[in-house]
């Protein structure tokens, strides 16, 4: 069974009532069986376009990595903060 990377941004849901917040949902930006073109394209991303929307009306709450199985079994999402030094734009693992 192949494993599946997937580059989303995590938009939060927010609901109209104060102090609730709903399910966050995710918009995928690019997905590939190979691990280091999702991270690349994850760097690209962020390097463009930042932590906003590509149409830039809105900000997002963070860029994530999902791992998931060809099934659509989430197996780990990992944010860009854990994985890209932000100053440098290193990849930290």
């Amino acid at each position: 069974m192949s494993v599946i990377y997937d580059v989303l941004l995590k938009q939060q849901d927010y609901e109209p009532v104060i102090g609730h917040f709903g399910e966050p949902k995710y918009i995928c930006l690019f997905y590939d069986e190979d691990r280091n073109k999702a991270l690349k394209e994850m760097w690209k991303y962020v390097k463009e376009h930042g932590f906003i929307t590509p149409d830039k009306k809105f900000t997002v709450a963070d860029i994530v990595l999902r791992e998931r199985k060809s099934t659509g079994e989430e197996i780990s999402i990992t944010s860009y903060h854990e994985l890209f030094n932000t100053i440098t734009g290193e990849l930290l693992k």
